[in-house]
């Protein structure tokens, strides 16, 4: 400790070794001072990486929750579709039934609408 004391006088002797003393306080202060806020950046970044990291996975299943919904609604609509296609063509047989239902009445009416005629003309 004895030759770190004399080194420590030599350099810091006069009035302008104190100057460097003081200036190479001044420079281990602002060294400290960076490196604390290198430091505090760093844990920002990292902090900051962290939460783009987050936010790309909950995007990423936001995409895939879309994806699936608009997948099951294609296959929702092709059922509606093909279900709307057969009442049509359930319209269209009822439809035809319908209409040789309503002939064959016509028929039968017409028939015992001249039974009847012919019966009440016999009288």
């Amino acid at each position: 400790m004895g030759c770190l004391d004399s080194e420590f006088k030599n350099n810091y002797s006069n009035e302008s070794g104190y100057k460097g003393l003081h200036s190479d306080i001044e420079k281990s202060h602002g060294d400290s001072k960076y490196n604390k806020e290198h430091e505090k950046i760093i844990k920002v970044k990292d902090e900051i990486i962290k939460n783009i990291l987050t936010l790309k996975s909950k995007q990423e299943d936001i995409f895939l929750f879309l994806d699936k919904v608009l997948f099951d609604n294609t296959i929702m609509m092709d059922s509606i579709i093909k279900n709307i296609e057969m009442i049509n063509k359930y319209i269209k047989i009822f439809t035809n039934v319908n209409r040789v239902f309503n002939y064959m009445l016509k028929i039968i009416n017409s028939y015992f609408f001249h039974k009847l005629v012919a019966k009440s003309t016999k009288y």
